[in-house]
């Protein structure tokens, strides 16, 4: 699981914290624009409970970068490019 570290604009910096059964205990984790559940929301016209429903059924659907305290954050233009794709762009 990770942990939120700083936000510096509209970079997200992130201490993810790694299972203790491996050699490097955790990383630094940079995310240009960075958007959470209800931003992704924002940009496909969804609420937030659909931007989870599409990330739980659709194989399709991008990873999120990292799994934070507040939540999963997606990488901007992962969320840009699968839109245009599916033709989803609101």
């Amino acid at each position: 699981s990770g942990r939120l570290h700083s936000r510096l604009g509209r970079r997200c910096v992130g201490v993810v914290l790694l299972p203790s059964s491996t050699r490097v205990k955790s990383m630094i984790l940079v995310v240009d624009d960075p958007k959470t559940s209800g931003e992704v929301g924002e940009l496909l016209g969804l609420t937030r409970q659909g931007v989870d429903y599409l990330a739980k059924t659709d194989p399709t659907f991008p990873a999120p970068v990292a799994v934070l305290s507040i939540g999963r954050v997606w990488e901007r233009e992962d969320i840009i490019a699968w839109a245009r794709e599916k033709g989803r762009l609101k």
